[in-house]
């Protein structure tokens, strides 16, 4: 097991995976204000456990998009994080950022990302903040 999964079992790790699979919308009231991104879409991390992997994507329709997810890679995906209008351009400044953890798979893509310390401590501390985008700043993302 990875240290970013040791550290998640040990209940260090992200806080609150949100479960979207209830049918309702995914709210949470620290995400209602986001004045710095004005994406179409919301960026999300999904953690595949099980594989030690967490893929930065972006949708506007989340839960659709990991339902889809789910039956594509047929495995429990958990909704670990969001970043609410973040767009393309804060996802593709995540990909940048975490580049060298990215996992080069056939057939996985590029959004998937090794699930390591580093990637683990941005999430908990990009779950700390209320306004998402003053994280990214601070870790000089955006």
């Amino acid at each position: 097991i990875g240290n970013g999964l040791r550290m998640l079992k040990q209940g260090r790790g992200a806080v609150g995976k949100y479960d979207i699979s209830n049918g309702n919308e995914f709210t949470a009231p620290w995400l209602d204000y986001e004045p710095y991104l004005n994406g179409e879409t919301d960026v999300y991390f999904l953690l595949d456990e099980p594989q030690e992997r967490v893929k930065i994507g972006i949708s506007g329709n989340l839960r659709q998009r990991v339902d889809t997810l789910r039956q594509q890679h047929n495995t429990s995906l958990s909704l670990i994080s969001i970043i609410p209008a973040g767009g393309i351009e804060t996802e593709s400044a995540l990909h940048l950022f975490f580049k060298k953890y990215r996992l080069d798979q056939k057939g996985l893509g590029r959004e998937w990302f090794s699930y390591t310390d580093e990637l683990c401590e941005f999430i908990n501390t990009l779950n700390t903040y209320a306004i998402r985008s003053h994280c990214l700043r601070a870790y000089g993302i955006i």
